[in-house]
C-alpha cells in the first residue's frame, strides 16, 4: 500500500476541518445519547445495547456539529488554537453555550 494514499493521522501537525467536524460531531453525539438516557428519552437500541439516535436526532446533530464548527473556525485566532483536540471539547461547550445564551 502506498503511504502517501492514507489519509493523515490525527497527531498529522495540521488537521483538515473534516476531521474537527468530525471530531465535534462525535461529542455533540455523545452528549445527546447521555442526555437523552438521562431524561428517558426515546433513542434506538441496537441488539448489541447500544444506543442510536432517531433519523431527526441525527439529522439535528449533524446541523449543530455544522454550526459549532464554524463558529469555532472563525473565532479560533490561530490555526494551531483552532486544531487543538486537547482544548476541543471545552471549546464546543462554550460555543454551544454562546448559541443558547444568543438565541433566548
Amino acid at each position: 500500500m502506498d503511504p502517501s494514499s492514507q489519509e493523515p493521522p490525527l497527531t498529522a501537525p495540521y488537521l483538515s476541518r473534516t476531521h474537527i467536524r468530525r471530531a465535534v460531531h462525535g461529542i455533540i453525539r455523545r452528549v445527546v445519547l447521555q442526555r437523552l438516557a438521562q431524561h428517558g428519552d426515546d433513542t434506538r437500541t441496537t441488539n448489541n445495547g447500544s444506543q442510536r439516535l432517531t433519523k431527526a436526532q441525527r439529522k439535528r446533530v449533524i446541523q449543530q456539529s455544522h454550526l459549532l464548527e464554524d463558529i469555532l473556525y472563525g473565532h479560533a485566532r490561530s490555526i494551531e488554537e483552532y486544531q487543538n483536540l486537547s482544548t476541543l471539547e471545552q471549546r464546543v461547550f462554550n460555543a454551544g453555550r454562546a448559541v443558547y445564551i444568543t438565541s433566548q
